[in-house]
């Protein structure tokens, strides 16, 4: 016999006895779902819990002064900004900041919010959506014009229900006009501007400064987005000796800048995703093993049941190794299409997950391989020992059974 014939024979054996066959693909199906539910679902998760705890500082280097070099060396500078965006490797985006206090007439009192001077890409830290108006172009950021954005929060201070977007205020006594609204913040980062006022940095420095602690072109803070989210210490030892190169600071003296790691915030979240992570595998394997024991007892009873076929093709001259052949492409076959059929199902339970609870789908190509390789391998297992009892059996005492 040829191996079409096998296969032929194995379809034949499939399209039989199509209510068991469906009841084997769903039995395991289920169990592979369940295996790729919980690994799309893992995934989005730790996507979005991290976005949400960190936004883009769990990818950036947040330089700021040391106390131990802010006497000799001073804040960070917009030149220094320019030297890691130069210099070092992985960068996506940078962006500089002032902080300082802003008094706003808010009816007849006065209110007291946060002031930002944004330079550069400010939207990876603001990165609220836009309720009214616009956002400050990257022109208008690293311009000196007079213009703001306004959090969620001080929005409602200064305008109550009147349209905010068009507006003007008055930042320290300085007129300044609104350009756009934030929403409320959903990241840790983008919480400090609910109740603060945007300008560019320049035009804090120049107009709306109400302390001299800081120079023209000296910042509170510098963000370096980079491209490698868990090897920031690396990260922050390289840009360490950029700056050190630049400002003429030799190796035995403390560096004159903070370099906070957000990696080291990264990985509680990371273990938190694998405890969680964990305990998910941990149901969806004990699925599987339900579903490979439910998968094999068919199989076997099924077989038990096809003696009597199977000792009248050994009585016609069939050989043991064909009935096993028969059997085992018949198994294989039934694994894989539930493997198939579970693959679908999980993947559309999770996308259907994500799109309720509002965070990324995101596919494990390992688990869908690992899923459709189970399927084979368990068709296999489960159709050899059975397989094999039924081609060793008597075939005159299989027909009497």
């Amino acid at each position: 016999m040829t191996m079409l014939d096998h296969v032929r024979f194995a379809l034949w054996g499939v399209a039989s006895r199509p209510s068991r066959a469906l009841a084997v693909q769903a039995v395991l199906a289920a169990g592979i779902a369940a295996v790729i539910l919980v690994s799309s679902v893992v995934k989005g998760y730790g996507a979005e819990i991290e976005r949400l705890a960190f936004g883009a500082y769990a990818r950036s280097l947040v330089i700021s002064a040391s106390p131990a070099g802010i006497t000799r060396y001073g804040p960070p500078r917009l030149s220094d900004l320019t030297a890691l965006a130069e210099r070092l490797e992985g960068v996506e985006a940078v962006a500089a900041w002032r902080q300082e206090r802003a008094r706003l007439l808010a009816g007849a009192g006065q209110v007291e919010v946060a002031l930002f001077g944004a330079h550069g890409a400010y939207g990876h830290e603001a990165d609220m959506t836009v309720a009214e108006g616009r956002r400050l172009t990257l022109a208008e950021v690293n311009g000196a014009g007079r213009l703001c954005l306004l959090g969620a929060h001080a929005r409602t201070l200064l305008f109550d229900d009147r349209p905010a977007a068009g507006g003007m205020i008055r930042v320290n006594g300085v007129a300044c006009a609104v350009v756009g609204v934030f929403a409320p913040a959903r990241t840790r980062p983008a919480e400090r501007f609910d109740a603060a006022v945007i300008a560019p940095f320049h035009a804090v420095g120049r107009y709306f400064s109400v302390d001299d602690y800081l120079a023209p072109d000296e910042a509170f803070q510098l963000t370096v987005v980079t491209d490698a989210p868990f090897a920031m210490a690396d990260k922050r030892v390289e840009a360490d000796l950029i700056l050190r190169r630049v400002r003429g600071v030799p190796l035995s003296q403390p560096s004159p800048f903070r370099y906070e790691d957000p990696g080291h915030s990264v990985r509680a979240v990371i273990r938190q995703r694998t405890l969680i992570g964990q305990l998910l595998g941990v149901l969806a394997a004990t699925c599987l093993v339900a579903g490979l024991a439910g998968f094999s007892a068919i199989m076997a009873s099924a077989i038990h049941e096809r003696r009597r076929e199977i000792a009248l093709r050994m009585a016609m001259g069939a050989l043991g190794r064909q009935v096993v052949a028969q059997v085992l492409l018949e198994t294989a076959l039934l694994g894989v299409l539930g493997g198939l059929i579970g693959c679908a199902l999980g993947l559309g339970g999770g996308y259907g997950v994500a799109l309720v609870w509002g965070w990324p789908f995101m596919v494990d190509g390992q688990a869908v391989a690992l899923a459709l390789g189970l399927g084979l391998l368990c068709g296999l297992l489960a159709g050899i020992w059975p397989a094999r009892r039924a081609a060793g059996e008597d075939p005159a005492q299989a027909a009497r059974a």
